[in-house]
């Protein structure tokens, strides 16, 4: 799930209308990301919303990427290790 951050000064909502197939009843969950605040985990759908299309074309909202985990040291030193 790719994680959003708010970048304008105000708060930003970012609400998900989910129907159930079984009951039909609608369940609305709201996402919302604080002004300089940590980025929010959405799910793939909110990604797809005009209104999250919007926001991150202006710049109000950008896409955050997790750190990436750097090699282990000791991998690198096996596989140096192997080549000679």
């Amino acid at each position: 799930m790719p994680l959003l951050i708010n970048k304008a000064a105000r708060l930003i909502d970012i609400n998900l209308a989910e129907r159930d197939p079984k009951t039909g009843k609608t369940a609305v969950t709201r996402y919302r990301l604080m002004p300089a605040g940590k980025p929010v985990e959405v799910p793939d759908a909110a990604m797809k919303l005009p209104y999250t299309k919007a926001k991150l074309k202006n710049g109000e909202l950008a896409l955050h990427k997790a750190p990436e985990a750097e090699p282990d040291k000791d991998q690198d030193q096996e596989k140096k290790d192997d080549k000679k």
